[in-house]
């Protein structure tokens, strides 16, 4: 993290270098990744070096400069991440607001900025080359070309990323992240309804959450998914204990935040939900282990606001057609409209892309604590024509009865 150029008088060298003090901060909270610290970067404050020497001097893959720059009582603060020894630019932001509160205002860029840059050093490491020899891959590339998979969100690329995380476990059983990585694409396809959904495959992502946690107890991710996936099941105190936790270890995981959300939506409070998702996709969380479409679908929709439900969900369809509850939620949003011809239609594009699905199987997976809302939610579902237990399936030569 390099310091950030001040392009105002030097009134405001104090900010500029505030900024960059607080981003060294908030970045070296990720367990992903290794920050250098201030007194490594602060050396090139001022000089006129390439930034492939200063990557080169302080052996550093990735680095971060910017520019602040004041004018009355406005602020424009950019910044970009940049890969030295290839010269790519990796990402670049900007972002102008009132001056107002300093510390509050300093507080919500820093707080964008790392949930940014964070984002991008994950997709650059997953489509980075291997670093070994295609021979002798190390754990860690098995994790990383894992990664590079699930970040493409399609059925064989997950199942791809599923037996290479399962790879690094197996070279190292130390390997934190990628337990929590093969937890969390574990309970997404039971979700998407790439795998089914069974005691066996929960039991096993909660336990590689847990070993996650305790192999590495600073990682905010780790403790966030376990937070989830207690929330999902239906233990309520425990995940709001976790994910306490998680934003304890990093305030600016902005993942976490919308982690929280979760935690309250499941018990009822879709409000502060909403409020937490929406905070999560402003500050520029577009990460898919974040379904934050489908969960703002939710929680608009269980709020009787279903034209928003309507269009979150839409938006998750778009990034994944096939998504298994943002169909359903479309389907129980049109017919909570009164749309009931676009509901019928949203239940036979369920229905075509998971032909077994019925309410009372969908539901299951459901652990909601307030059961209004199980019963609003089944209640659109049944309303755009799902049906509820056994189905009937057409074979080439006959008919026969598949149980829910």
């Amino acid at each position: 993290m390099l310091p950030f150029d001040n392009l105002s008088g030097s009134a405001d060298e104090y900010f500029s270098d505030g900024l960059t003090e607080d981003l060294i901060h908030a970045l070296s909270l990720q367990s992903f990744y290794r920050v250098l610290s201030r007194n490594s970067t602060f050396a090139y404050k001022g000089k006129n070096v390439s930034t492939r020497l200063i990557a080169r001097e302080i052996d550093a893959t990735y680095l971060i400069q910017g520019s602040v720059r004041r004018a009355g009582n406005k602020i424009r603060v950019t910044a970009e991440l940049i890969a030295p020894e290839k010269g790519e630019q990796l990402w670049t932001g900007r972002y102008d607001r009132d001056m107002g509160d300093l510390f509050a205002m300093q507080d919500e860029i820093t707080a964008n900025l790392s949930a940014a840059v964070a984002q991008e050093i994950y997709r650059a490491e997953a489509s980075a080359p291997a670093r070994s020899p295609n021979s002798e891959l190390t754990a860690w590339d098995r994790f990383l070309k894992g990664l590079s998979h699930y970040y493409q969100q399609t059925q064989s690329d997950c199942e791809t990323a599923i037996a290479l995380f399962k790879e690094a476990i197996e070279l190292d059983p130390a390997l934190s992240i990628a337990r929590a990585y093969l937890a969390l694409i574990q309970i997404q396809s039971i979700q998407f309804g790439w795998i089914p959904s069974t005691r066996e495959m929960w039991a096993s992502s909660v336990s590689l959450a847990e070993s996650s946690v305790r192999l590495d107890p600073r990682s905010s991710f780790a403790f966030s998914l376990l937070a989830y996936l207690h929330a999902m099941q239906g233990h309520y105190e425990a995940a709001m204990d976790a994910i306490k936790r998680a934003i304890e270890l990093n305030p600016y995981d902005m993942g976490a935040r919308g982690v929280l959300g979760i935690c309250h939506m499941v018990i009822g409070d879709h409000r502060q939900a909403v409020e937490l998702f929406s905070t999560a996709v402003q500050r520029g969380n577009s990460d898919p282990r974040y379904q934050w479409g489908a969960l703002n679908a939710f929680s608009h929709y269980l709020l009787g606001q279903y034209d928003a439900s309507l269009s979150w969900s839409r938006e998750t369809l778009y990034l994944n057609p096939n998504h298994l509850q943002g169909l359903a939620v479309r389907a129980a949003a049109l017919a909570q409209l009164g749309r009931t011809e676009e509901a019928a239609q949203a239940a036979e594009a369920l229905l075509a892309n998971h032909p077994k699905l019925t309410v009372e199987r969908h539901l299951r997976n459901f652990h909601w604590k307030n059961p209004a809302d199980i019963a609003h939610y089944r209640d659109g579902l049944l309303k755009a024509g799902l049906p509820f237990g056994k189905i009937a399936l057409v074979a080439s030569a006959s008919k026969f009865a598949v149980d829910s």
